[in-house]
């Protein structure tokens, strides 16, 4: 008797709660996707993103954070392929990509990793300690940088000082200047 007290309450909750939300609800449009070939990259990295979901023959904006950066045309079956940079002037860190149709209002979104590794030291095989991709430090604010760390090394070494796992830039001294 008391499982039927129980379970009458419960039924009844849950075919009005049923009944109450429309078959297929949600904030998004189900199956609008975009993918991009490669999450991460430097600065200016080629990338391929391909969506899928959208209005059939319809206009898709993409864009690289607030800048359009490609449009495409979605097929007949609402899919679509685009090619883009990422910006020259996008900073390390995270940047969102988002495919936007003009005529239905659809839209996703990808995150881009933008990093600004050096493969080796010095950058490169030439060791010439030059990262064509650094876009934050410069001449307006060289002068700024703080030493995290100095101490001996041979006179032609130019490897970067690394601390906490983050690249610092260091001026290069001579081994006399160290204590």
């Amino acid at each position: 008797m008391r499982l039927v007290r129980f379970l009458v309450p419960l039924i009844f909750l849950l075919v009005t709660v049923d009944l109450a939300v429309p078959s297929g609800a949600s904030s998004a449009p189900a199956g609008v996707q975009i993918k991009l070939t490669s999450s991460f990259g430097p600065p200016t990295s080629k990338v391929k993103v391909s969506g899928r979901g959208f209005g059939a023959s319809e206009t898709v904006d993409v864009s690289f954070d607030a800048t359009t950066v490609a449009t495409a045309m979605t097929d007949p079956t609402g899919a679509f392929t685009a090619r883009f940079k990422a910006l020259r002037s996008a900073t390390p860190g995270s940047h969102t990509v988002t495919a936007t149709a003009q005529s239905s209002g659809l839209s996703a979104q990808a995150s881009f990793l933008v990093r600004t590794d050096w493969p080796m030291s010095g950058f490169g095989p030439a060791h010439l300690g030059y990262n064509r991709f650094e876009n934050v430090i410069g001449p307006s604010n060289a002068a700024n940088l703080t030493e995290v760390h100095h101490g001996r090394t041979r006179p032609d070494a130019s490897a970067p000082s690394i601390a906490g796992a983050q690249e610092r830039p260091r001026q290069r001294r001579s081994p006399r200047s160290c204590p």
